[in-house]
């Protein structure tokens, strides 16, 4: 069995409400609002190539920002894919606000852990690639 909950009638809430809205017309209450955000900008293969250079990022350290595989930036960034509604919104927000999302530095090791989760995946072919970039960078 549940028990009764007192709560006022439909009559009552509708009244209180109606108050509070007049007394929000008449700039006698303070209520809270909340904009809803627009749809993020839709961006090219070229808009994500550019925002990831920009950044100074590898496609690697990019992915892993992003938290998504090598594959997927690669494929956005060829017009293959296009990134989804809340990839653009992630997107719009690194665009706008890059510091607030980039940590401390990704180190090789970092970068390492991230190719052997992309190998499980099946990807290998950019297993070369990052690994000679940080060679080059060390030298």
């Amino acid at each position: 069995m549940s028990k009764a909950v007192d709560r006022p009638s439909l009559f009552e809430r509708l009244r209180e409400g109606l108050q509070e809205s007049i007394a929000f017309a008449r700039g006698e209450l303070a209520l809270r609002t909340t904009e809803i955000p627009k749809e993020p900008p839709q961006l090219s293969a070229t808009d994500v190539a550019n925002l990831r250079r920009n950044l100074k990022m590898s496609q690697t350290v990019f992915a892993a920002l992003l938290n998504v595989s090598l594959r997927t930036i690669e494929e956005w960034e060829t017009g293959g894919k296009r990134p989804s509604e809340s990839a653009l919104r992630l997107l719009q927000l690194v665009k706008a606000k890059p510091k607030k999302l980039q940590g401390r530095p990704v180190t090789l090791d970092q970068q390492c852990s991230f190719v052997a989760r992309q190998r499980a995946y099946g990807d290998l072919h950019f297993l070369g690639r990052v690994l000679a970039a940080n060679l080059v960078r060390r030298f």
